[in-house]
């Protein structure tokens, strides 16, 4: 025990050693950067303040990440799909601008400002065509557009390549379809209603 009390001491003593050292060198560095502030010209502010003003908000991140996935899907639908009326796509008299702004699966509501602040109140889901039965997705759900539904069977080569692993066009299908697979030379159909894994 009485070894215990020199060490707690000395542990005591560089612990305060080090928070004056600290505050000290807190002390220093605001002072310098107060000088270098009050030297600094009219030009100089100026590029201050556009340099301020150019700071990244969470809402440009979050359209930038947006923007990202747009730009991957539209070349996901672009090779299995090409030019089919099937999938999430770009309506006549959608403003160029707010393609890619809001998240897929969501439109922006409104007049398009460009502001990136508006991304948490003006996107809205776009309505769900799978809610009617045997209603896909055939337009629509990107920019300024809400989305366009049909009636009917998609195309087979579509259905087949919607279903490829982790294609997001699986979710633009009728929600209630089936498929076919074999077991043992039978050909089998599945359920309507089934989720993919």
């Amino acid at each position: 025990m009485h070894t215990l009390t020199p060490i707690c001491v000395i542990s005591l003593i560089i612990l305060c050693l080090l928070l004056y050292l600290n505050l000290s060198n807190l002390k220093d560095n605001y002072q310098d950067s107060n000088n270098s502030k009050n030297k600094l010209d009219d030009t100089d502010k100026e590029n201050t303040n556009q340099d301020e003003e150019k700071l990244l908000s969470i809402e440009d991140i979050y359209v930038a990440l947006n923007k990202l996935q747009y730009n991957k899907y539209m070349q996901l639908k672009k090779n299995d799909v090409g030019n089919q009326d099937f999938g999430y796509s770009v309506l006549p008299g959608t403003n160029p601008e707010s393609l890619g702004f809001c998240p897929l699966g969501h439109y922006y509501d409104g007049k398009f400002s460009g502001n990136s602040k508006d991304v948490r109140t003006k996107c809205k889901p776009c309505f769900n065509c799978q809610s009617k039965l045997g209603y896909y997705v055939s337009g629509g759900c990107l920019g300024d557009k809400d989305v366009e539904c049909k009636f009917g069977k998609v195309p087979y080569d579509i259905f087949i390549k919607s279903h490829s692993q982790g294609n997001p066009l699986h979710n633009q299908l009728p929600l209630y379809h089936q498929h076919n697979y074999k077991v043992d030379d039978n050909t089998l159909q599945s359920s309507i209603t089934h989720t993919h894994v």
